[in-house]
């Protein structure tokens, strides 16, 4: 049945010229958002699926380029007369800067690029990359047994335990890899999956934004309110002393989702946080200083479906009522 519906659904979104839906939903502001762009995926993203084809990629840019009017970012505050359109990028990878960047520049375009300040210069390794890296060397290694007895459980549950490890249990992902002879120190140092500040100057002097994506990645809804609140103080003061940031904007590692008003009414006033943006689509948040973007890594869809599939939920939202989050308190 859920087959049958999702042809029901892409033969409606195909048939449905996007005109239509940019008039039935009122389209203003769009922000797409990506976090690697890459024909050939490093093991550290590969079994994350976080990465856009370099043809893909272009064709997107073109496609809201022909169909928006391109924004700066500090345009995004103000009311929209408009259909504009700015692009980002979360966690700060090497491959932006190689095969994202020079594109936008040909096409006169800028953006927003937001960094953890941990990886900066490759210091150190986002823990669901080193889940993917990990993922990636059991294909071959024999030593899975070994670490099967490690994590005291069956062989075949191997995997998944992997898969499922959080933010908290990067030591025992750290203990895992020594056992499998898997380097990450040896893997940042070769690869350079993270920018170094020499790149993230060279973009900025084109024109883009070096936002704040906190500290290490953690998911926001998953650590306290005082962690929270450091991890993105930390993140900030890195910014302005190393790359002379003035105006901070933020995005949510993981996104939004359940996060509390203290924290967003934290970040306006005492952070200083200019906006923010998280990964719901075309939602809108009770606070105003809050965007969501559309994630765009969505297969080989073409930024043509995808659009058309936000307006369509967008729609149908709007018909339940649900189109606004409200936080808790």
């Amino acid at each position: 049945m859920n087959l049958i519906f999702r042809n029901i659904i892409n033969e409606f979104l195909n048939v449905i010229p996007m005109a239509i839906y940019d008039k039935m939903v009122n389209l203003k502001l769009v922000l797409p958002f990506y976090h690697s762009i890459t024909d050939t995926p490093g093991a550290h993203i590969r079994n994350l699926e976080y990465f856009r084809s370099i043809i893909n990629f272009k064709a997107d840019v073109d496609f809201f380029k022909q169909n928006f009017n391109p924004l700066s970012i500090s345009e995004l505050s103000e009311p929209q007369k408009k259909k504009g359109f700015f692009i980002s990028f979360d966690d700060g990878l090497s491959e932006i800067y190689h095969n994202a960047i020079p594109y936008l520049l040909e096409k006169k375009l800028t953006g927003a690029v937001f960094v953890n300040s941990d990886f900066i210069d490759n210091k150190a390794l986002f823990y669901r990359h080193k889940v993917s890296l990990i993922l990636e060397d059991l294909k071959t290694n024999p030593n899975e047994k070994r670490v099967a007895e490690f994590l005291n459980i069956k062989q075949e549950s191997v995997k998944d335990a992997i898969w499922q490890s959080g933010y908290n249990e990067t030591s025992k992902l750290d203990q895992v890899a020594e056992i499998l002879g898997l380097s990450f120190r040896q893997y940042l140092d070769f690869y350079k999956p993270y920018l170094s500040s020499t790149q993230i100057s060279e973009i900025q002097s084109n024109g883009f934004t070096i936002g704040n994506h906190s500290k290490d990645h953690p998911n926001f809804k998953n650590i306290p309110f005082e962690e929270q609140k450091n991890q993105v103080a930390l993140t900030s003061k890195l910014l302005k002393e190393n790359f002379n940031v003035e105006t901070i904007y933020f995005s949510f590692p993981f996104g939004d989702d359940q996060l509390k008003k203290e924290l967003f009414n934290y970040l306006f006033k005492e952070a200083e946080i200019c906006l923010s943006f998280g990964v719901s689509g075309l939602k809108s948040d009770e606070f105003t200083r809050h965007l969501h973007r559309i994630p765009m890594e969505i297969g080989s869809l073409s930024a043509d479906k995808i659009m058309k599939f936000e307006c369509f939920k967008h729609l149908l939202r709007n018909m339940a009522g649900t189109n606004q989050i409200n936080r808790r308190n």
